[in-house]
């Protein structure tokens, strides 16, 4: 059975927090409920983004989260994202490297310029 587990992005901080941290510090209950901010134009946006654990683990046995970028396809690196009820590799899809080859080299939001154009 996979394990359940999650880490958040931090949106004021601009760092990742174990999700354990981010109940500790607003008493969150449910995945679903986190507290927003108002932007400029008074659009409601979310101060902690969660990504959760895909019960994967790369090839250096790092736990390999939503949002993470994995380095093993050749010159692309590829970013995990939650699709259609699994986890898939984008751009590669269903027709993605093995996991276990890869390698989780950061994430879409402490390493943007990871990202392919």
């Amino acid at each position: 059975m996979r394990e359940i587990k999650f880490r958040a992005w931090n949106v004021l901080e601009n760092k990742m927090i174990p999700w354990e941290e981010m109940w500790s510090i607003l008493g969150v209950t449910s995945i679903t409920t986190y507290e927003h901010q108002h932007d400029s134009i008074g659009k409601t946006k979310p101060l902690y983004i969660p990504m959760q654990y895909t019960g994967l683990k790369d090839k250096n046995g790092k736990e390999i989260y939503e949002g993470d970028i994995l380095y093993g396809n050749e010159d692309e690196n590829d970013t995990v994202v939650y699709e259609e009820n699994k986890f898939i590799l984008q751009p590669l899809g269903d027709d993605s490297i093995f996991w276990e080859k890869s390698e989780v080299i950061g994430n879409i939001y402490e390493n943007k310029e990871l990202l392919n154009d």
